[in-house]
């Protein structure tokens, strides 16, 4: 097998898209929306070379997709991360999938790291629990492996089967779920969709609001700003990314927004955001049902609500936003969370010494 560096794109995008369900954090788009925060991105295709030669692979003989991203670091320093990645093509024989993570940090390290000044590869493989690998005893000979207590993406999700009726998608939810979408269609609430700078700007002030209520900590402004510049639009065709914020007003004040983003057969609830003022309106409960019913309509097949606690703990920080997610029903899926493969082992110690510390 053969790490390949993709300057044509359309085989990547084509293999990824051909696993199920979409991960848009792998995607071409999301690549291009990395590289406008200022990012180098690179994307590879492990190449099986015995199923076709690596100048002119097929879709057959493709056993990986990644896309990297390299992240900055204190003193020149740099690491990769893959997000939601290595996409892998699981129908191989385990033998194979071994040989295919050490050619991806083989290949990376053959190839780019000491160009990068690169530390580690870190990655969230988007592959659940039921698939198994322990990558300290495949990688172990050569490079320490070490799993990161907390994921950098949300280890454990809920994602809702959208091939079922409408009907049967209410029904499905909790009883309380349901009394407060109609409650907020009684009440008069409008809903709206919107990929303009104003609506960033708008999402980007209501977050504000939110982070403050609910004691955590955004992405800047600049995040959501260049995010739609660079993904905004409609959901036209579903090989593309396309970024829609969804508005909940009643009688002319905004009460609640939503960031929402399509990709492949997966639609995703990324960040909401809501007013301290009006929350008797339920208006976040509407805002979920009218997109899981627009995502519905444009022929996705998943609605992921991107994160939830991964047991009950009612001290969970997430329990809250748990049990609304889990109102709406769907099924909870847990991925193997983050790992770290390590290149240079003292400066990763200090790096990692470094993070605790502050």
């Amino acid at each position: 097998m053969k790490l390949i560096l993709q300057s044509d794109v359309t085989l990547y995008n084509q293999f990824v898209l051909a696993q199920h369900p979409n991960q848009f954090l792998q995607s071409s788009d999301w690549a291009e929306f990395q590289r406008r925060l200022g990012r180098q991105t690179r994307q590879f295709l492990v190449v099986d070379e015995e199923v076709s030669p690596v100048e002119v692979p097929t879709i057959e003989s493709v056993m990986a997709g990644l896309m990297v991203v390299t992240m900055p670091l204190t003193t020149g320093f740099t690491y990769y991360y893959i997000p939601r990645g290595p996409i892998v093509y699981l129908q191989i024989p385990v033998p194979d999938q071994n040989e295919m993570w050490r050619t991806i940090v083989a290949g990376l390290r053959k190839q780019f790291v000491k160009k990068d000044r690169a530390l580690f590869l870190r990655m969230d493989p988007g592959i659940a629990r039921e698939e198994p690998s322990d990558l300290r005893s495949i990688l172990t000979s050569k490079y320490p492996v070490e799993y990161l207590k907390k994921s950098v993406q949300p280890q454990t999700t809920l994602l809702l089967d959208l091939t079922r009726s409408e009907d049967e998608l209410l029904q499905q939810m909790h009883q309380k779920t349901r009394y407060n979408i109609r409650l907020a269609e009684k009440k008069g609430l409008t809903i709206t969709t919107g990929w303009s700078a104003k609506e960033a700007a708008d999402f980007w002030k209501l977050l504000q609001e939110t982070a403050e209520r609910d004691d955590f900590s955004p992405h800047p402004e600049h995040y959501y700003a260049t995010m739609v510049e660079a993904l905004g639009g409609n959901w036209k065709t579903r090989d593309l990314c396309g970024v829609q914020f969804y508005r909940a007003e009643h009688e002319g004040k905004t009460l609640a927004m939503n960031l929402v983003l399509s990709y492949g057969d997966t639609v995703t609830y990324l960040h909401g955001a809501s007013s301290n003022d009006g929350r008797n309106l339920m208006a976040p409960y509407l805002l979920q049902w009218q997109a899981i019913k627009d995502a519905k309509a444009h022929g996705a097949h998943y609605y992921d609500f991107w994160g939830i606690a991964p047991t009950d703990d009612p001290k969970h920080p997430w329990a809250g936003l748990t049990r609304f997610k889990k109102g709406l029903s769907g099924n909870v899926i847990s991925y193997w969370g983050t790992q770290d493969i390590v290149y240079h082992s003292i400066p990763y110690i200090l790096y990692r010494t470094f993070r605790r510390s502050r």
